[in-house]
């Protein structure tokens, strides 16, 4: 085989044959390692699927062990039947048992809880609403809570207010607390729709994490009302002015010693219709007053309520009367006249060509162009068209608006030697033709 090939070539095979083995393993090499770590990349790609599977069945599993908590706690789906169970039950807890002074019980409208399932809306729940009134000491009101928190029941205060009671409403008697309070609060109950239809909610009790004597040390023993509440104040001028024709809008001031308590802005009264106030959030302790655009004329009075949220709320009220005065109408300053280039622009030259065509020298200074035209050409100028309507070897004539100017070498193009319309002239003597 290496029988034909010359010395140096039989070098040269030996050196391939030699590098054969070196190249078969590095491309074997390639090859494993592409494999191996291809492998790597699809088992941790099937590890995480894996793994994302796992948490949606465990995700799913505490989903139904909620679902059936909550179901163990719901409202029968018998709900007439509920509802009169419900509402003896706590009159029952309230005059019997806890002894308070009851007002009323008084059930609001149902509510629907809905998500999308599948193509339609589907309830998940119904919220019964209920309001309560009643009265009692901050003892029979500790005592109810710890009640009714007792009760394993999908049920909820909502919202509380607590009034303390004083002794009269006039005088001293104002001051003096008798221990009593007026106490208003929302309940909500749920009912799940796949509940037990039957469920005898009021055998269903449990123990609550603390023991009603804990609730009495840290409640009733404390003066829960601190110190006497700060009436809050506004800062509100007798009368405030705007501008006809324009929208109507200002901000109110209002302060409280009790730097804790939120404030809140009320319009009570006020003569006109889309006149609001409202706060950027509850914190604030300023209000924006708006109302829409009006006729000159005085307006009022706004009455304006103030009240804090301290423990019994209290407020203030202050009015204002809105004076709209005539819009005065300014002068726009005059307009300054716009540059005109026209002005540095002169007729430098006039030649007449080897060619026997006559041509003109424009040269704008302020642009810094220069134009060599003949007859029948343009340049722009001042946003106009100029046209070399005739050159002749004295004076050169432009077309421009409709205007004929006339002008000799040196003039400016605002200084014109002859003018005149386009259509006297073409009445009066025909085309003009150039002189020679």
């Amino acid at each position: 085989m290496f029988s034909n090939l010359s010395k140096r070539e039989k070098k040269l095979a030996t050196i391939v044959f030699s590098l054969l083995p070196v190249i078969i393993i590095f491309m074997v090499g390639i090859w494993f390692n592409n494999a191996y770590f291809g492998n790597q990349t699809e088992i941790r790609s099937l590890d995480k699927q894996i793994k994302d599977e796992k948490q949606k069945q465990q995700d799913a599993t505490l989903a139904n062990q909620r679902r059936r908590y909550y179901r163990d706690l719901s409202m029968p789906t018998d709900f007439n039947k509920a509802k009169i169970d419900y509402e003896e039950w706590l009159g029952h807890l309230v005059r019997n048992e806890i002894g308070m002074t009851f007002r009323n019980i008084k059930p609001l409208p149902a509510e629907q809880k809905r998500y999308t399932g599948g193509r339609t809306m589907e309830t998940v729940y119904v919220k019964h609403p209920y309001s309560l009134r009643v009265e009692c000491t901050l003892d029979q009101l500790t005592r109810f809570l710890h009640e009714f928190g007792k009760l394993d029941l999908l049920q909820s205060i909502h919202s509380i207010s607590i009034t303390p009671r004083a002794a009269g409403t006039t005088g001293e008697d104002k001051k003096i607390r008798t221990g009593k309070l007026t106490v208003e609060m929302k309940i909500d109950v749920i009912s799940l729709v796949d509940a037990d239809e039957k469920r005898d909610f009021l055998a269903s009790t449990r123990e609550p994490a603390k023991s009603l004597e804990y609730y009495d040390n840290q409640i009733v023993t404390r003066n829960v009302f601190g110190p006497a509440n700060n009436i809050p104040t506004m800062s509100l001028s007798k009368t405030r002015s705007a501008t006809a024709g324009s929208d109507i809008s200002f901000t109110l001031s209002g302060s409280d010693a009790d730097k804790e308590d939120l404030l809140k802005f009320e319009l009570l009264e006020g003569p006109i219709e889309g006149a609001k106030l409202s706060q950027s959030s509850a914190k604030s302790r300023s209000a924006k007053f708006e109302c829409p655009a009006m006729e000159p004329g005085e307006y009022g009075p706004f009455k304006i309520r103030i009240t804090d949220s301290g423990f019994p709320p209290k407020s203030s009220e202050g009015e204002f009367v809105l004076n709209v005065r005539e819009k005065r109408v300014s002068t726009p300053p005059p307009k300054k006249p716009e540059f005109k280039h026209a002005g540095e622009t002169a007729i430098t030259g006039i030649v007449q060509e080897s060619s026997g065509d006559w041509k003109v020298f424009v040269w704008i200074k302020t642009l810094g162009k220069k134009h060599k035209l003949k007859q029948g050409e343009t340049f722009e100028l001042d946003k106009s068209k100029w046209l070399v309507h005739l050159i002749t070897p004295k004076s050169v004539t432009f077309q421009s608006d409709n205007q004929l100017m006339t002008y000799g070498v040196g003039d400016l193009l605002t200084e014109p030697s002859k003018t005149e319309s386009v259509a006297q002239n073409e009445k009066d003597t025909g085309a003009l033709t150039p002189e020679n």
